[in-house]
């Protein structure tokens, strides 16, 4: 009788052991939602029908302050937090007035670049993640721009940051520092997470495949009601949606025989660099990413076949792409930010380029409808809300 007890708590511990497993597993495939972009949009060439309202925002700064190289901005009531040439600032919405957060640097309170931005949960400080010697993250207060608090953090490599409940973030790091980046024998977590103090907690979200990271390519969007999406630069990787903090759904984008094959990036390689540019020539969609969760839809973005950009606007019930071709990799109408309603982009050479010679459906419709600036060298910031069912 105490054998077969004994045998029955053994059983029991077993199969608890493989529940806990099969869980663990299970929590971390489960995908939310999957987007097919390819059966739920229609390629146009035309934005004429499809947009509600346009404005054209000048960034004309008299302080002196340069806003070149927009590269993210986080929409507050007030203000744009910007993003632009490694330094964060401030920017009134009729884009007259500028005001940096810190100096370039390497004393205290200083930085030689700033990575990244985000707002905290309370949306009352502007976090910067900022390269230096060491690493920091830079805690400013957002109307009055003075430095809160300086972080030291340990050099992940980190492009990215979030916030979390309780005032902690996280990080995220693409790809590890070793240089055969096809071993996956050593387990990889792109998410490094702190509390407040920026005392190091933990790790998830394992690496399955090669996480592009470039410049042209932010991983973390901030959408309406302090939303932050990680878009993990791999067409393996779902992407995360965090509210206030905490982990709320997971996206997949498929493009059916479209998408990216999984390891295609270390294909006869250790290092995927290598095939960089293959990659990005190929009849594959790649590298989704500039997500926005809007009230009438979400937008983003993905990479095609010759470096071109497809910017997709997807309502409740239908939804529109269109194909944007730079001289880069960077697409010439590049969106930056959105909020509840509205889709912000910007153009840096507006006006420059003859109108036959432009193949960018949307930059197309600003030089018809609205000319061509007073003067070329200001950076504009483009206000679109679209019309999509």
């Amino acid at each position: 009788m105490s054998n077969f007890r004994s045998i029955c708590i053994i059983l029991l511990l077993i199969l608890l052991v493989a529940s806990c497993r099969s869980n663990g597993n299970k929590e971390e495939t489960i995908v939310d939602e999957t987007i097919l972009p390819l059966d739920s949009t229609v390629e146009i060439d035309n934005l004429s029908q499809y947009i509600d309202s346009l404005e054209i925002i000048p960034i004309v700064n008299y302080a002196g302050v340069s806003l070149n190289l927009i590269s993210k901005i986080l929409v507050t009531e007030d203000n744009f937090i910007v993003l632009a040439g490694g330094s964060a600032f401030s920017l009134t919405k009729d884009g007259k007035t500028v005001r940096q957060y810190g100096e370039s640097g390497r004393g205290p309170g200083e930085y030689l670049s700033v990575f990244d931005i985000c707002l905290d949960n309370t949306e009352e400080e502007v976090w910067c993640l900022c390269y230096s010697f060491p690493p920091k993250i830079q805690k400013y207060d957002l109307v009055n721009h003075f430095l809160i608090e300086e972080i030291e953090i340990e050099p992940f490599n980190a492009i990215g940051i979030i916030p979390l409940k309780n005032g902690g973030f996280m990080l995220y790091v693409p790809n590890p520092d070793y240089e055969d980046l096809a071993n996956f024998e050593k387990d990889f977590y792109c998410l490094k997470l702190f509390d407040r103090n920026g005392l190091y907690k933990g790790e998830k979200l394992k690496r399955k495949d090669f996480n592009i990271d470039a410049d042209f390519f932010r991983p973390v969007t901030q959408s309406s009601g302090n939303r932050y999406v990680l878009a993990p630069g791999s067409s393996s990787e779902s992407c995360l949606v965090y509210e206030n903090g905490e982990l709320k759904k997971r996206i997949h984008f498929d493009f059916g025989d479209k998408t990216l094959p999984a390891g295609y990036a270390f294909l006869g390689v250790n290092n995927p660099w290598e095939n960089i540019e293959e990659i990005f020539s190929l009849d594959y969609y790649k590298y989704v990413s500039d997500i926005y969760f809007l009230d009438n839809g979400v937008f983003f973005t993905a990479y095609g076949k010759e470096s071109s950009v497809w910017h997709f606007f997807k309502g409740e019930s239908s939804g529109i792409r269109w194909r944007s071709i730079g001289s880069s990799l960077a697409p010439p109408m590049r969106v930056v930010a959105a909020d509840d309603t509205y889709v912000y982009f910007i153009c840096y050479d507006y006006g420059e380029i003859p109108l036959k010679e432009e193949l960018d459906p949307l930059k197309r419709y600003v030089i018809q409808t609205n000319g061509y600036p007073c003067e070329n060298e200001v950076s504009i910031i483009i206000k679109v809300k679209f019309r999509v069912e």
